[in-house]
């Protein structure tokens, strides 16, 4: 069995590189998308599968809460622990199922350093340089524009979804980026480096 976690941030391609990967296996795909009620006993159903799958789980932290949520109606859930149970518990049947999970937030840190259950983390800081000039080669219709827009834009806050509404409306208005930048809803976040000089005590 094989457990994968997809963490970070919101739109930096978790969830289409799970949908990806769940294509690309020749095997059936279950997709959990909705908080599941402690009366369900979705456990036994999985179990009662003979042959080899992918669960896969996006959004994970919400459909599966840690226990420390106090809200009564969603203690009506299925919480992190059970799932944990769960692939610990498959570890002895004989079919194979790849655990893939996508999170925008912390799981339990009974999933982290813990390869019998995750054995692959990919943690996602900021969109990479090579998506980013992948999307703008294929939607930006200016190639002239590019460089203001790379400029003009930090891959720290930036999701793909955000770059693809910016990159829209340069095409609407067949402007560059910095001709708008300023009224935009998006803020522009550059990297921070802290300098130290290091003292020798002699000094």
């Amino acid at each position: 069995n094989l457990g994968v976690l997809l963490s970070g941030n919101k739109g930096q391609g978790k969830s289409l590189t799970a949908k990806l990967i769940c294509k690309e296996i020749p095997v059936p795909t279950i997709v959990i998308n909705k908080q599941i009620p402690q009366r369900v006993n979705f456990v036994k159903f999985l179990n009662n599968i003979k042959q080899d799958y992918i669960l896969f789980v996006d959004e994970f932290e919400k459909l599966f809460k840690q226990n420390n949520n106090t809200d009564d109606k969603e203690n009506s859930y299925h919480r992190q622990e059970i799932f944990l149970s769960f692939m610990d518990g498959v570890l002895t049947n004989e079919h194979r199922v790849l655990f893939l999970l996508t999170s925008n937030d912390s799981v339990n840190e009974f999933f982290i350093n813990r390869p019998s259950r995750i054995k692959f983390l990919v943690e996602y800081s900021e969109l990479p340089e090579e998506l980013f000039q992948l999307i703008c080669k294929d939607k930006l219709k200016n190639p002239l524009l590019m460089e203001d827009l790379e400029d003009n834009v930090s891959l720290i806050n930036l999701n793909i979804d955000l770059l693809i509404s910016i990159i829209d409306d340069i095409n609407l208005f067949n402007k560059p980026f910095s001709e708008f930048k300023d009224i935009y809803n998006y803020k522009f976040e550059q990297y921070k480096y802290e300098i130290y000089r290091l003292v020798d005590s002699k000094e």
